[in-house]
């Protein structure tokens, strides 16, 4: 039998179970009969000190406990010492996972060990948050719809295995005094939700509104903007088209509003101030009683659909001059109240 010491860190309140955060006591492996007479040298006495300590120390419990002869009492000392003295030995077993990790050109090769003292410590704190009597109690009054003052938390998705098979007794003293069984958290990537609509940190314009959403409306207008007559079916052709981008814009503002809550971080945010009133929650007031920001956003609308329709067609396409921005400008700037 010998025991197994667990690896020391600097103790940091940071809420984890990890090593160095804990205070358990030294597992031991071995067989069962081993096991057996380590449970006798962490007997408790009645001074709430363990018998290995007395031993270690001579006392006189230790000495009168023991009752031989003081050659075999000096035998049997230096026999239980040295079953619990730590040891240093680098082994290995064909029964622990082998790792083999590539260094250079050759591998190290790797005993992944499980640090029972952990385990078990983590077994404890899980069956303790979920079956105390406390939680019994609060789930007891959560059945029969009662007020709790407490409540109580759980956890989901817990794997519990088992070491030893049907002789657990022959792993290690913690396994032993568990039956065998632990427990494994649920160990999986998080479930991201999706984002369709990403709350702009720059600008609406670049972020929010994608080209090949409006394809279709600016080939259509690319179309009546080649014809080279003009007659008042083509202008209404092409104020229609212009309207239905003014009112995407207005729907995706709607989508955009709606996720500022839960996205928008004014600590992060680089949106221009008059962007911030037309979309962020906490500029409402503003954005009814203002009109300046309303201004300049009718100059970015038309800016927008004049640049992305150049975007999309290059060199094919007609130059569109200040008096188209003027008119597309007039136009966004009709629908001033949807766009508060």
């Amino acid at each position: 039998m010998h025991s197994v010491t667990q690896p020391c860190r600097k103790v940091t309140i940071d809420g984890y179970l990890r090593s160095g955060n804990i205070n358990v006591e030294t597992d031991a492996l071995g067989n069962a009969a081993a096991l057996d007479v380590y449970k006798f040298l962490t007997l408790v006495m009645e001074d709430g000190r363990k018998l290995i300590d007395h031993i270690q120390e001579d006392s006189e419990l230790a000495v009168s406990l023991l009752d031989v002869q003081p050659e075999a009492y000096q035998m049997l000392k230096d026999g239980f010492l040295s079953m619990i003295k730590p040891n240093k030995e680098a082994i290995t077993s064909s029964k622990i996972k082998q790792v083999y990790f590539p260094v250079l050109d050759s591998y190290h090769q790797l005993s992944l060990l499980t640090p029972s003292g952990i385990l078990y410590e983590l077994k404890k704190r899980v069956d303790n948050l979920r079956f105390s009597e406390e939680v019994k109690t609060s789930r007891e009054q959560r059945r029969n719809n009662n007020y709790s003052e407490t409540g109580f938390s759980d956890l989901y998705g817990i794997t519990t295995i088992a070491y030893g098979g049907t002789k657990p007794q022959n792993i290690s003293v913690f396994n032993n005094q568990n039956g065998g069984k632990a427990h494994l958290l649920l160990s999986m990537p998080p479930q991201l939700k999706r984002r369709d609509i990403r709350f702009p940190k720059h600008d609406f314009f670049h972020e929010s509104l994608h080209f090949y959403e409006y394809r279709e409306v600016f080939d259509s207008l690319n179309k009546l903007f080649k014809i080279d007559y003009n007659n008042i079916h083509i202008r209404e052709g092409r104020d229609n088209h212009l309207q239905d981008l003014v009112d995407r814009i207005v729907d995706k503002m709607w989508s955009v509003r709606a996720v500022c809550q839960e996205q928008y971080r004014p600590e992060y945010s680089q949106l221009k101030p008059h962007q911030k009133i037309w979309l962020c929650d906490e500029y409402q007031q503003s954005r009814q009683d203002e009109d300046e920001w309303l201004d300049k956003l009718c100059h970015e609308i038309s800016r927008w659909i004049i640049t992305t329709y150049e975007k999309f067609w290059g060199k094919h396409t007609s130059k569109l001059g200040e008096a188209e921005r003027l008119h597309i400008h007039n136009i966004a700037n009709k629908d001033r109240e949807a766009l508060r």
